[in-house]
């Protein structure tokens, strides 16, 4: 049974059939948001707008312009890669590091390369706190050069660890609701089908937001960018 449960995540069960639903499910969803997305009162452009907002009121001025309109598709496919994930016969793509790796270490260094350029002695005065001991400060570069290392890495980590969690957990589920039904346990089934459906809910909730904390934190790490000179 643990071994069922687990095997959603090995990359040999993504087959042609996984393929055509990626596919299918990424050309409706496009089609959707084109259609909600120019409708000014549609759902989609509000949610899009908020996330630019909140973005926004987290970086520093105008100092990256477009950075906020990079985050919002980036919190769409997010947002419906973890949520296809649920969908029997898909392949769980979110719930592979390397995917979300991808993107956190991408603009992790695209910030961290466009500070440098703006002003390299900023960054580097960055590294040493304001009235530290100059016995410490080699110490404490090394820290903060650690610790600004591994942003994306943790970033990463509470992503995907929440969203497998919940695959291990929809799986167990799901293979109660299968043997009882199979047993002929009416009454059993009907009341795990309800907890199913509960979770599906759950989960999207759950996708949603860990998305949205992604993106969020991600733009916030644009707060240590240099100030233009």
């Amino acid at each position: 049974m643990l071994m069922d449960v687990f095997s959603v995540f090995d990359d040999k069960n993504f087959s042609a059939l996984s393929s055509v639903l990626w596919l299918a499910s990424l050309f409706s969803l496009m089609m959707v948001l084109f259609k909600l997305f120019w409708s000014r009162k549609g759902m989609v452009f509000c949610l899009v707008n908020l996330l630019r907002f909140n973005i926004e009121s987290n970086i520093l001025g105008f100092n990256l312009t477009g950075f906020s309109g990079l985050m919002a598709p980036l919190f769409i496919l997010l947002f419906w890669s973890s949520l296809s994930g649920c969908v029997p016969y898909f392949f769980p793509f979110s719930c592979h590091a390397p995917f979300s790796l991808t993107f956190s270490i991408m603009i992790w260094t695209m910030l961290v390369i466009s500070s440098m350029l703006n002003s390299w002695d900023q960054v580097l005065a960055s590294l040493v706190p304001s009235g530290s001991p100059m016995v410490l400060c080699p110490l404490l570069v090394v820290v903060e050069v650690i610790s600004s290392i591994i942003r994306p890495l943790t970033l990463v980590m509470r992503f995907v660890l929440n969203l497998v969690t919940g695959q291990i957990l929809l799986g167990l589920l799901s293979e109660m609701l299968e043997y009882n039904v199979l047993a002929c346990n009416l009454l059993i089934s009907l009341a795990l089908i309800l907890v199913v459906m509960g979770y599906l809910l759950f989960e999207f909730c759950v996708s949603f937001l860990q998305s949205y904390i992604f993106c969020v934190l991600l733009s916030m790490y644009s707060n240590d960018h240099s100030y233009w000179r």
